[in-house]
């Protein structure tokens, strides 16, 4: 068998160690965007939240950008039956208006009744932000070579005016719409250039107003973005996530080709499962885990908040009843389970919730999974309660909140339905014999 010489051993070293280098500097810059757009207040510092507030935000942005492309189309109609009944209309533009433009256009607004446009609507607002500069820009050429319309003058620089004004209506986020006006000002620029006004400061004068415009509709667009981002997270705070997943299951649905969200029966066999968690902890990877494990074994399978009782209801008693319904029990721990930032032990409370639910499923024996989520580790004896020692030797599954969601989600499942089957097995049957 053929060996590596010195040389070539030297190589493929240098090449891994550079591989290395290099994706340690690509997952620093992208950790420094991530963190630069979380203060800027565009991003949520948990991707968990930040995919839920992204779907939610499509189910409204989407109709609102199919309005603005039926309007674009609907205005450059208009404008062309004007060109056709006005004696100032030029042949070429209102040719390029009918023949080019106006189709494009309707190509676009058709095909964004496409399922494809529920995912990607952000993507397809810039394509047609793009179409419509080069459409434009075109037009104004047009007008500048057969009509009074001058270029010069600064009849162009209105048009691209209008233009950014109209980008606002579409619903995009702060970041797509930098985008979109750094399209107008390039196809601004290149008009100004090939056909400069006579006097310098003319052309500063154009520049600087359409720039004035697209500052503005930035603007707009960041106000826009950060105010409905702070509203999304006060509806979850306030304990409006059952109504937001609600909504994005039906986007879900409807995007994966269903019309309405379906709720899957629960099988016959399928394990009966507990969620034990803390809202301010573990709350928002909690509801990705729900979720999926709801599409896994139906919604009647999964129980989530068995701590949302109504007042004056011992909430120890509610929890002994959900429990003895349960085959397998889920604790979700996250960084602050033990205790919060603040140094307050709550597990040593023997009125904490989460105590009460764990001491309880130890107690009945269920069987317990610890669920270790957003880089959170296993609790020490030391850190835990005498009636909880139990729970720091249980065999902990992770789960991370980014790209190995899915894989980590898929262990778990597995591992839920190898329990159920051994509980299945060792439990005696009834039968009518």
């Amino acid at each position: 068998m053929p060996t590596e010489s010195p040389l070539q051993s030297r190589l493929g070293t240098n090449l891994r160690n550079g591989t290395r280098r290099s994706a340690r500097r690509l997952d620093f810059g992208l950790k420094a965007i991530a963190l630069l757009l979380s203060r800027l207040g565009l991003r949520f510092e948990d991707p968990a939240l930040e995919d839920k507030y992204k779907a939610s935000l499509a189910q409204y942005a989407v109709h609102r950008t199919r309005i603005a492309m039926g309007l674009a189309v609907v205005t450059n109609a208009v404008f062309g039956i004007w060109d056709l009944t006005s004696a100032s209309g030029g042949l070429m533009s209102t040719r390029f208006r009918f023949m080019v433009a106006l189709p494009a256009f309707g190509i676009l607004f058709a095909i964004s009744f496409h399922r494809s446009m529920k995912r990607w609507w952000q993507e397809y607002s810039l394509l047609f932000c793009v179409v419509l500069t080069i459409c434009m820009y075109k037009s104004v050429v047009f007008f500048d070579m057969e009509t009074e319309f001058n270029i010069a003058r600064g009849n162009g620089t209105l048009n691209f005016q209008l233009a950014v004004i109209f980008g606002a209506l579409f619903p995009i986020g702060f970041l797509y719409m930098v985008l979109v006006q750094a399209i107008f000002q390039a196809a601004h620029a290149l008009l100004l250039y090939n056909h400069a006004p006579p006097d310098f400061y003319l052309t500063t004068y154009f520049s600087f107003v359409l720039n004035c415009a697209s500052t503005v509709v930035c603007l707009i667009a960041y106000w826009r973005e950060t105010v409905s981002r702070r509203q999304f997270a006060q509806s979850l705070a306030r304990g409006e996530s059952d109504q937001i997943d609600a909504g994005i299951s039906a986007y879900v649905g409807e995007l994966e080709g269903v019309g309405e969200p379906v709720v899957k029966a629960i099988p016959q066999n399928s394990p009966r499962i507990t969620i034990s968690y803390r809202r301010g902890d573990s709350g928002i990877i909690t509801g990705r885990i729900f979720d999926r494990l709801v599409s896994h074994y139906g919604k009647n399978a999964v129980f989530r908040d068995i701590d949302n009782i109504p007042a004056g209801v011992d909430f120890r008693e509610r929890i002994d009843e959900t429990l003895d319904q349960s085959d397998v029990v889920l604790a979700i721990v996250g960084p602050r389970w033990v205790g919060s930032r603040s140094g307050r032990d709550r597990l040593n409370e023997p009125s904490d919730p989460v105590r009460v639910e764990v001491e309880t499923a130890l107690q009945k024996r269920k069987p317990l999974i610890p669920v270790l989520v957003q880089n959170a580790h296993m609790p020490t004896v030391e850190q835990l309660p005498s009636s909880l020692h139990d729970f720091a030797y249980r065999n902990a599954v992770t789960i991370d909140a980014e790209q190995d969601f899915d894989v980590h989600v898929a262990r778990l499942i597995r591992s839920i339905d190898r329990i159920a089957k051994k509980t299945a097995a060792d439990t005696p049957r009834d039968s009518n014999c």
